[in-house]
């Protein structure tokens, strides 16, 4: 299986918002969205005014203001503001998988 087809197997989704139709692949992420659909946006930026409902992800929101880059690929140094986008990238160097 080639990477293309190693990220379409991994982005199946099972778990359906029943309000908006949204997928997710875990269902954990399914109730942490279903908070957008209650208002529950607590979190705000201070530079942008941008809501979140996780604080996490108003954490990881406000790197792009700083344009602080916290993780790079140790194969070709390109630099990524979240970690997750860093595990994406990956995937174009090699087929094995990084957790």
């Amino acid at each position: 299986m080639n990477p293309q087809e190693m990220t379409k197997e991994r982005k199946k989704l099972s778990h359906q918002c029943d309000i908006c139709k949204k997928t997710f692949s875990n269902k954990g992420n399914l109730t942490v969205h279903k908070f957008i659909h209650a208002g529950g946006k607590q979190y705000h930026c201070d530079i942008c005014g941008k809501s979140f409902s996780q604080k996490s992800n108003l954490t990881s929101h406000k790197y792009i203001h700083t344009g602080e880059k916290r993780y790079h690929c140790d194969i070709c140094g390109k630099s990524f503001f979240q970690k997750v986008h860093l595990t994406s990238h990956k995937y174009s160097h090699t087929e094995t998988t990084f957790l």
